[in-house]
Order: C-alpha cells, then sequence, then structure tokens
C-alpha cells in the first residue's frame, strides 16, 4: 500500500485557497479566517479523504477526478488530462497579469504505513483579484519529473511570472515558517549496478568468481566521494546504497551469478552533481573489475533534478508577507542555516521563472509528528492545515496587489514529445 504524506497536504492546500476571502487583504487576516473551525473541519475532511486513496506516480487517476469534482463543486475553470493524464490546472481570477502559479504535487510513495481551502480562500473573490492565479495539480513529482510534463503540456504555464511551491518539514518546529535565499534543495539521481560475476556452490569460492564481495566493495568504496573528494562547506555531497540484492534469490549455500545495488546521488551545484556521477559510474566499474567481475551503471530511467534554487526578488516578498502574517513574530519565520539534501522536482520550475519554495513546519514530539520523512513512523500534523493555505494565500494576494517589474521567463522550455 503506499502513502500519501504529501500529496493530501499540497493538494489540500491549493484547493481550499478560494474559500474564505472576501473583503480579506492582510496576511493576518487571511491567517486567521484560514484558522477558523469551519476550515479546519473542511480541510481536515479532505486531507483524509485523500489520504485513503494514495497513488503512484502519473497513476493519480482516483486522486485528480477528486480535484475535478472539488473544482466544479467551486465553480472554478480548469484544464485537465495534462502530462499524461492526470494534471490539472485551474484558473482564479482575472486573467491578466501578474500571473501567479501555486503547485500542489499529486503522488505518492510506495511506503506502508503504521489542498483545498487555498482554493476556496481566493475563488471568493475571484472578481475583484487584480490578476490571475494558476493551481497547478502536478502528477509525477516522488521520481517523475512530473513539472517537466507540466511545462511541457501548458503554454498557460509556462507564461505564469512567479511560481510558489511548499513541502511539510518535520524537521521544522509546528507553526514556523522556514526558507533561505539561492538553493534550497540539493539536485539527485538515481543509479543502478549489476555487478555479474560467476556463481556456484559457496562451499568452493576459489572455483567461483564472487560478485558479493565485488559489490561490497563498491559500497565501501563510493562512502568515499562525500569524505574525500567533496568540498564540505560547499559541495553538499551524499551518496547513499539503499538497495543490495541478488535477482535469483536461491538457498544459502549457493554462490549467485550477479549481485545488483542501487542508490541516490545528490550534490548542491551541477556542477559537483554531474562531477560526483561520474565518479559513481567509474568507481562501480573499477572495483567489480578489481574483483574479476563484470559491471552495468544506468539511472534507472530517472530524469535527474536540478537543485531548488528560490529567487532573490520573489524570497524577499515570500518572507515579507510571511512576517507579516505573523505580525512581526520574528520566532515563526526563519532563516535556514543551509539547504536540505532532499530533492525536489519544483526545480523544473525554478530553472523557467523566478519561484519561492517554502518549508511548513510540524515538528511537534508530543504529537509524534517530528518523525522524517519517508518513513513508515510518519504522521502528518494536521494543525499546520491552515497556516499553509493562509500563506499560499497571502502570498498570491500581495504579488496580484503589489506587482513588482514582471519578470519574463528565463528561457523557452524545451520540450520532447515523450514528455506530453
Amino acid at each position: 500500500m503506499a502513502t500519501a504524506w504529501a500529496t493530501p497536504l499540497t493538494i489540500v492546500l491549493v484547493l481550499g485557497l478560494a474559500a474564505v476571502v472576501t473583503c480579506l487583504s492582510t496576511p493576518p487576516e487571511v491567517l486567521v479566517e484560514a484558522s477558523s473551525q469551519g476550515m479546519r473541519d473542511f480541510m481536515g475532511l479532505h486531507y483524509r479523504a485523500l489520504h485513503r486513496i494514495p497513488e503512484l506516480k502519473f497513476e493519480e487517476h482516483l486522486t485528480s477526478n477528486k480535484v475535478q469534482s472539488a473544482l466544479k463543486e467551486l465553480g472554478i475553470k480548469f484544464t485537465a488530462g495534462l502530462a499524461g493524464g492526470t494534471g490539472i490546472i485551474a484558473t482564479i481570477g482575472s486573467g491578466r497579469a501578474p500571473v501567479v502559479a501555486l503547485r500542489a504535487d499529486m503522488d505518492a510513495l510506495p511506503v506502508v504505513e503504521p489542498d483545498d481551502v487555498l482554493t476556496r480562500m481566493l475563488q471568493a473573490r475571484a472578481a475583484s483579484l487584480q490578476g490571475t492565479v494558476l493551481l497547478v495539480f502536478q502528477p509525477g513529482e516522488e521520481g517523475g519529473a512530473g513539472a517537466r510534463r507540466m511545462l511541457a503540456s501548458s503554454e498557460e504555464l509556462r507564461a505564469a511570472h512567479v511560481m510558489f511551491g511548499m513541502h511539510n518539514a518535520p524537521w521544522v518546529p509546528q507553526g514556523v515558517i522556514s526558507s533561505r535565499p539561492g538553493t534550497i534543495m540539493a539536485a539527485s539521481t538515481s543509479f543502478h549496478a549489476t555487478i555479474t560475476g560467476a556463481g556456484g556452490h559457496a562451499a568452493y569460492p576459489h572455483l567461483l568468481v564472487d560478485p558479493v564481495v565485488a559489490a561490497a566493495a563498491c559500497i565501501t568504496a563510493l562512502q568515499t566521494l562525500a569524505s574525500r573528494e567533496a568540498d564540505p562547506a560547499s559541495d553538499g555531497v551524499v551518496v547513499s546504497v539503499t538497495q543490495l540484492h541478488t535477482p535469483s534469490g536461491g538457498a544459502v549455500n549457493v554462490m549467485p551469478d550477479e549481485v545488483v545495488i542501487g542508490g541516490t546521488i545528490r550534490a548542491l551545484t551541477p556542477e559537483t552533481f554531474t562531477r560526483i556521477q561520474e565518479r559513481v559510474y567509474a568507481i562501480i566499474k573499477a572495483q567489480a573489475e578489481l574483483h574479476r567481475c563484470n559491471a552495468s551503471v544506468h539511472s534507472g530511467g530517472r530524469i535527474p533534478y536540478p537543485p531548488v534554487v528560490n529567487d532573490l526578488s520573489l524570497y524577499n516578498i515570500g518572507m515579507e508577507v510571511a512576517t507579516e502574517m505573523f505580525q512581526g513574530d520574528a520566532s515563526k519565520v526563519t532563516v535556514a542555516d543551509a539547504p536540505t539534501m532532499g530533492a525536489e522536482d519544483f526545480s523544473f520550475f525554478a530553472q523557467q521563472k523566478p519561484c519561492m519554495f517554502f518549508f511548513l513546519g510540524q515538528a511537534n514530539a508530543t504529537t509524534g509528528t517530528d518523525v522524517t520523512l519517508h518513513s513508515r513512523r510518519y504522521k502528518f500534523n494536521e494543525e499546520v492545515l491552515p497556516l499553509g493555505a493562509a500563506l499560499h494565500t497571502a502570498v498570491a494576494l500581495h504579488v496580484m496587489s503589489n506587482p513588482p517589474d514582471l519578470w519574463p521567463p528565463r528561457h523557452r522550455f524545451e520540450s520532447t514529445r515523450d514528455e506530453l
């Protein structure tokens, strides 16, 4: 079974944006309205409903249908069938500039387990909005580079002036907003290696070519990349081997012919990222050869994710709005000391237009909501839903009401047919 720990959060936040803003204009007012009991009940209901139907990347059919039904009930125009079938872009506002895009990813993770208010908060004042909000419901964030497909599918999205995204953060205290200027998340890709020897009876290893020992040597050697080939002050390299298995299975007294290892490669700069990828491949092949084995290495078809880089001007606007929302309480808006080594395909949006990414703090040891992401013990903190919805609403309203010089897209998005 899969769990959609992030999926309901971001969908509920984005769907909820149009719910409560009538004559509201200031970030504190937006937060008060989003925190009302009626809105809390609304968000909790939709979060739990979506949590019961987790779907993997590009298979989010039930989730997409539920989002479309909610949009129809709210009377919001949208385009569906994007990014291979399940992506949706809804439009609220005047249809004129500035165009602010707000993103929600919809896919879940294959892990076993022990945003709806956002839309409503904008829809209530759609006629008076001084710009346009695109609600982007994106499939395939978990390893599928769904952001690239959404950009390839929608000229409207490519033309948006700015974009905001958000992720819940169990390492940030509950109720605290965190971000940082520049790079906030790492580049990432996966690697898969098949190490081939010559198996046989485990009693006669001298007559065999042992791929298990070769694989173990590869795993050990890969650990030197971060400790001996990367600058700990700037490169931010992490190479993690997360899989080790023999495709044939078999009895314990049989040496296998093949061993498969897999993992992820992460770095904070594109240059370091490229170099470390090359070194991972070279080390695996060299260690296999040293142990009389052969090795084939590939990415498993996964598109590498670039680093997520916050636009400085948009970052300043976002942090200003967040601080105003908390009426100047600096303890509620923090600047992250360093980027996280997690990765996000929101980075593809940030390559194409000015973007900002927030972390929504949910850590509370008493309620057990401080467990790391992608863990079976992870527990989402529903108490932060109003804060996330209010923040996305407030930044969108601010940009539309106080438009800076409109930023042009950084470059024309290049795509291939298979991304569509």
